[in-house]
């Protein structure tokens, strides 16, 4: 009964991180299942979460959406905190480079927040 219940969470959880990346990217489902090459069929059951898909449906789904993996297996975390999950998965697909420069920047804003000493960027 208790595995019973884990897989219909699992299943919703599923359900609406696919829903939910799917309208964030103005996809329908049938421009996802073309996205991820699955069967339109597999992306309606999904989110309407029924069955189990298969492994390469799910990781070519969670691929096209740009999915973080942690939003499926660690949802609760992502659920109490969702600024932050949505700022790693934005910084996510950075470049190097891109990632080095906006760390530079991240920390200026972080101790110019906090009124740590040398910024003076905050007005109050």
């Amino acid at each position: 009964m208790q595995d019973e219940i884990n897989s219909n969470t699992a299943q919703m959880i599923l359900a609406r991180a696919v829903r939910e990346a799917r309208h964030q990217l103005g996809w329908t489902q049938e421009r996802l299942a073309e996205e991820a090459n699955v069967d339109a069929r597999t992306v309606i059951k999904i989110e309407q979460g029924k069955g189990n898909p298969m492994f390469n449906s799910l990781y070519a789904l969670v691929r096209a959406l740009r999915l973080d993996p942690k939003q499926l297996f660690y949802h609760e975390k992502c659920s109490s905190a969702p600024t932050v999950a949505h700022l790693q998965e934005f910084v996510s697909f950075l470049s190097e480079d891109e990632a080095h420069l906006v760390m530079n920047l991240v920390q200026i804003v972080i101790s110019a927040t906090r009124g740590e000493e040398g910024y003076d960027l905050v007005r109050r």
